[in-house]
């Protein structure tokens, strides 16, 4: 076998290597029998021969400015005048006090003090609220454009949207803002019998969605149908409701009214609790649906405050009268209906409320029909 040295094939590969590299600029080929060191040397002179290289301009540090721009800074700020600076307002009304009646106190002075009750504002954002009322009122007799609905109907729906409003804990602004929703479309379109359970459950969902932090699911809402309707339905009728009502859900409740009445009345937690037994009833009765929520609110407290008061007590003077919005005497039609539903509440075929306010949680107010039936019946006009 033949053996590969360095004697022939790689001898020619360094001369052809050492022939391609090019020559530096600052070599030059050694002349003939001058020795290797020689020209060392003679590169190393020419380097130090050269001028030095050019040093790159240098910017000058800035100088410090903590001493005197910090110190003439102070001295403006000693300078500045604090007399055009407000003071505090002190025992600060709120805004709508200057509109109040002679001799009506202000509920609102108290709550200067707490951010999110916006009591500089209290009034006017009720007045607002007020004025909803009439942008999306109720039309008397809504019913009568509904080929098939029947007052009755109406109540045995809103008696089933209570159930299942108790049976997930809901707030009691859900409860009411769904019983408003299924009323207000039904008094622009014509529902038939078989679908007046989904606009029920449609309603509860939408108002759950609008008032609650954690709604109960698309499948909760189909489950309380017992399987009369799919997810599909439910959301095609969600979408229908807010259509119908051009997405306009911001319809004041009783409740809102309520809580305002209540606050300047002084009323103590029964009585506020049984008004709201009352206007619970009220969503069941079919002619009290068009009456106005302030109406409601002021009418419910009216009759609680009657019925626990002692006799010959002045509750609803100057004060409520300014604050609940409606005199003793434009309330009376109203509390004597009210206190006929108060009467008619324990033998009725909806006793989703009655039963309800029986939890001691809620004072058990439902008692105090039986209690107090004889001045229930005299406010009701009734032998």
């Amino acid at each position: 076998m033949a053996t590969f040295g360095r004697s022939s094939r790689w001898a020619g590969l360094e001369n052809m290597a050492a022939a391609k590299k090019p020559l530096q600029a600052s070599q030059k080929p050694a002349a003939a029998g001058q020795k290797p060191g020689t020209v060392v040397q003679k590169l190393a002179s020419q380097l130090t021969q050269r001028p030095p290289l050019r040093q790159p301009n240098r910017i000058a540090a800035p100088k410090p400015v903590a001493g005197k721009e910090i110190s003439s800074l102070s001295q403006s700020l000693k300078k500045a005048s604090i007399s055009e600076e407000e003071e505090p307002v002190e025992n600060a009304q709120a805004f709508s006090a200057s509109l109040l009646p002679p001799g009506v106190p202000d509920i609102d002075a108290g709550d200067l003090d707490e951010p999110q009750m916006c009591a500089q504002y209290a009034q006017e954002i009720f007045d607002y609220m007020a004025s909803l009322e009439t942008k999306w009122p109720m039309t008397p007799k809504f019913l009568r454009l509904q080929s098939s609905v029947t007052p009755e109907m109406r109540a045995i729906l809103v008696n089933w949207m209570m159930m299942v409003h108790q049976r997930f804990q809901l707030l009691q602004e859900t409860l009411f803002l769904a019983v408003s929703l299924t009323d207000r479309f039904l008094q622009v379109q014509n529902v038939s019998r078989s679908k007046l359970q989904l606009l029920g459950v449609a309603a509860i969902f939408v108002a759950s969605k609008f008032e609650e932090m954690m709604p109960p699911t698309l499948g909760d809402m189909v489950y309380v149908t017992d399987g009369a309707y799919q997810g599909r339905e439910v959301l095609r009728m969600e979408q229908q409701i807010l259509r119908s009502l051009d997405w306009s859900l911001g319809r004041p409740l009783p409740l809102h009214f309520l809580r305002r009445n209540s606050k300047a009345a002084q009323a103590d937690v029964v009585e506020h609790n049984l008004a709201k037994l009352v206007l619970e009833l009220c969503l069941l009765d079919y002619p009290m649906s068009w009456v106005r929520p302030s109406e409601l609110a002021a009418a419910a407290l009216y009759l609680s405050l009657h019925l626990f008061g002692k006799d010959g007590q002045q509750r609803w003077g100057d004060l409520m009268a300014h604050y609940g919005r409606y005199t003793e005497e434009a309330l009376q039609p109203t509390v004597q209906r009210m206190a006929g539903l108060l009467l008619d509440a324990p033998k009725s075929a909806h006793k989703a409320p009655y039963d309800k306010y029986k939890h001691s949680r809620l004072e058990r107010v439902s008692t105090v029909i039986v209690s107090h039936a004889a001045k229930l019946r005299e406010m009701a006009g009734r032998p």
